[in-house]
C-alpha cells in the first residue's frame, strides 16, 4: 500500500508551475503576433488602394482626382484597360460623386475632364439626372469627343429626346465631324417615333453624306422612326439601289409595306448588285414582304443551287414564305433536302415543316432523313413532320422509335413533333420538360397542342417568369403564351411583367398577351398603362397585343 509519505510533492509543484508559466508565453506572444499581422493586413491594403488610386480614407473629391489622373495617363498611353477601371473606380464611390462630377463638365479649360465625368455620369444612368442640363450644354462643344461623350451620357441619364432635343441631335446629325453625324445618328434611332421630325434630315444622309458609316447607319436609324412610312421605304430603296446593303436590311423592319423593293431585291439575286452580303439580306427580305413577293419565286428557285450556301440557305428560308402558291416549290426543296450543303439541306427540311400541310408529299422523304447519319438533320426533319404530317399519319410510329433509339436531339424533336400532332405520353411530356428548361424555342408551339399542357408545364413557367435570371423570365412569359388555357390567376402575372425592369421582359409580356389574344382582355387595362412606357419598343409590342385583344 503506498502512503503519503512516499509521494515526493516537488515534481508536481514544478510542473504546474511550467504549464501556467508556458501558456501564458503563449498568450502573450500571439496576441502580440496577432496584432503584428493585423498591421501588415491593413498595411498592404492600404498599399493595394494607393495603387488603384483610391484611398479608403479619401473623401469624394479626392478619390475623384486621383481617378481622373489615372485615366488621363492610361487614355494617353492608349491603355483603354486601365482607362475603364478608373471610370468604374469612380461609379463605385456612389452617388456622393455626381455633385462633383456635375462641376467637373463644366471644365471649360480641361477637355479630359470633361470626357471622364461624362463617361462615369454615364455608368450612374437615370440617378445623374441633375447632370442633364450641363451635357445638354456640351453638346454645342466645338471638340467631337467631348460631344459624343456627352450623347452617349444623356442616352442614359434622361429621355435625350424629349423637350426640344431631338431638334438639337439634328443639328448634330448636319455637323462637320462624321464622327459626330455618325453618333448623332445612332442616338435619334433610340428615340423611335418620337424622332419623326428628323426624317428628311436622315433621308438626307443617306443619300448624300460621304461618309459611308453614316449613310447605312441612316438606314438603320430611319427603319426604327418610321420603317413602314412610304417616304422612307423609297429613300431605303434608292440607297439599296447605290449599293448600301444596309438598306435592304433595314426594310426587313417594314415587313409586307416593303413590298416597293421587290424589283430591286429580283435584280439583286441575278447579281446586279455585287456587294457580298446583297444577295443574303434580299433573300431575307423576300421572306418578311411574303407571298405579295410571289413574283420573286423564279429567282429564288434558281439560287437554290447557288455556289454560296449562304445564298442558297437565305432562299431556301424565304421561298417557305414567298412561293406558299406555286407549285414547284415543295419538290425543288425536297431535291436541296436530300443532297448538297448540310446547311441548306437543314434549312429546307425546316422550310418544308413552315410550309405545313401544303409539303404533305414530303413525309416519306422526311420518314427516310429520320435515318439519316447527321443528327441534326434528323432533328429536324422529326421537327417538320410534326408540322406536316396528320394524326395517325406514316410519320407517327417512326416518332415513337426515336423516342427511345436516337440522339437526344432528335428524342426531343420527336417528342415536339408528337405534341404538335396532339399526342402526349409520359416520354413526350418528359422530353418537353427538358427542351422547356433549356428554353428550347422551337418547343413552344408544341405546348398549345397538348390537352394537359397548361396542367403539366403551367407550375414551372410560373416558376420560371420569378427567376432573378431575365433570360429565364422572358422564356417563362412567353413559353406562357402558347398555352391553349391560362387561369387567370397567371394571366396577372404575366401582365405584372410589363413592368419588368427588363426591356426585353416587359416587349415578351405584351407579345404573349397578345398571342393569347382574346383570353387575355382581362388584362387590357395593364397593356394600356404599357402604352406609356419609357421605350417605345414596349408601347409598340403593347399597341400590337391590343389590337389582337379588341
Amino acid at each position: 500500500m503506498i502512503t503519503t509519505s512516499t509521494i515526493n510533492p516537488e515534481p508536481r509543484r514544478w510542473l504546474q508551475f511550467s504549464l501556467r508559466t508556458m501558456l501564458v508565453f503563449v498568450l502573450v506572444f500571439g496576441a502580440g503576433f496577432g496584432r503584428f499581422a493585423h498591421e501588415v493586413q491593413l498595411a498592404r491594403a492600404q498599399r493595394n488602394a494607393e495603387r488603384d488610386g483610391v484611398k479608403a480614407t479619401e473623401k469624394p473629391d479626392a478619390q475623384l482626382a486621383a481617378n481622373l489622373a489615372r485615366w488621363k495617363a492610361a487614355v494617353l498611353a492608349h491603355d483603354f484597360h486601365n482607362a475603364i477601371t478608373a471610370v468604374d473606380n469612380t461609379k463605385s464611390v456612389g452617388p456622393r460623386v455626381i455633385p462633383a462630377l456635375v462641376t467637373m463638365l463644366n471644365a471649360g479649360d480641361d477637355r479630359l475632364a470633361r470626357i471622364f465625368a461624362a463617361q462615369v455620369l454615364e455608368q450612374f444612368g437615370t440617378a445623374a439626372v441633375l447632370a442633364r442640363e450641363p451635357l445638354l450644354r456640351n453638346l454645342r462643344d466645338q471638340d467631337p469627343e467631348v460631344v459624343v461623350s456627352s450623347m452617349r451620357a444623356l442616352t442614359e441619364v434622361s429621355e435625350y429626346w424629349a423637350n426640344g432635343q431631338v431638334a438639337l441631335l439634328t443639328q448634330l446629325v448636319r455637323d462637320n465631324q462624321g464622327h459626330v453625324r455618325y453618333h448623332a445618328i445612332a442616338k435619334l434611332g433610340h428615340a423611335g417615333p418620337r424622332a419623326r421630325s428628323a426624317i428628311p434630315v436622315l433621308l438626307d444622309v443617306l443619300e448624300k453624306d460621304a461618309w459611308n458609316n453614316c449613310r447605312m447607319h441612316a438606314a438603320t436609324t430611319l427603319s426604327y422612326i418610321a420603317p413602314k412610312d412610304p417616304k422612307v421605304i423609297a429613300g431605303l430603296v434608292h440607297s439599296a439601289e447605290q449599293g448600301n446593303w444596309a438598306a435592304i436590311v433595314a426594310l426587313r423592319r417594314a415587313g409586307p409595306a416593303a413590298r416597293p423593293a421587290v424589283p430591286l431585291l429580283i435584280r439583286t439575286l441575278n447579281g446586279e448588285i455585287r456587294e457580298s452580303a446583297a444577295p443574303v439580306e434580299a433573300a431575307k427580305l423576300l421572306g418578311e414582304i411574303g407571298p405579295s413577293a410571289a413574283e420573286a419565286t423564279p429567282v429564288l428557285l434558281k439560287c437554290l443551287t447557288d455556289d454560296d450556301s449562304r445564298v442558297a440557305s437565305a432562299c431556301a428560308g424565304a421561298l417557305a414564305q414567298v412561293g406558299i402558291a406555286n407549285p414547284e416549290v415543295v419538290p425543288a426543296l425536297m431535291r436541296c433536302a436530300e443532297t448538297g450543303d448540310q446547311d441548306v439541306r437543314t434549312v429546307a427540311v425546316r422550310a418544308l415543316g413552315t410550309l405545313g400541310p401544303r409539303a404533305r408529299q414530303a413525309v416519306p422523304m422526311l420518314c427516310g432523313l429520320l435515318q439519316d447519319n447527321r443528327s441534326k438533320l434528323r432533328a429536324e426533319a422529326a421537327r417538320s413532320l410534326g408540322m406536316i404530317d396528320a394524326p395517325g399519319g406514316p410519320s407517327e410510329s417512326l416518332l415513337r422509335q426515336c423516342l427511345e433509339g436516337s440522339d437526344d436531339d432528335t428524342q426531343r424533336q420527336s417528342a415536339i413533333a408528337l405534341a404538335l400532332l396532339g399526342r402526349e405520353n409520359p416520354d413526350v411530356l418528359r422530353l418537353l420538360s427538358i427542351s422547356l428548361a433549356r428554353r428550347d424555342f422551337d418547343a413552344l408551339p408544341a405546348l398549345h397542342s397538348l390537352p394537359s399542357g397548361t396542367q403539366y408545364f403551367g407550375p414551372t413557367l410560373v416558376k420560371m417568369m420569378h427567376d432573378s435570371n431575365p433570360t429565364i423570365r422572358r422564356y417563362g412569359v412567353l413559353a406562357i403564351g402558347h398555352l391553349s388555357n391560362v387561369p387567370a390567376e397567371t394571366l396577372r402575372i404575366v401582365s405584372e411583367h410589363l413592368t419588368d425592369e427588363t426591356l426585353e421582359v416587359r416587349m415578351a409580356a405584351a407579345d404573349a398577351l397578345g398571342r393569347l389574344g382574346p383570353m387575355a382582355r382581362s388584362e387590357l387595362a395593364a397593356l394600356q398603362r404599357a402604352l406609356a412606357d419609357d421605350d417605345w419598343l414596349v408601347q409598340e409590342a403593347a399597341q400590337r397585343a391590343i389590337e389582337k385583344l379588341r
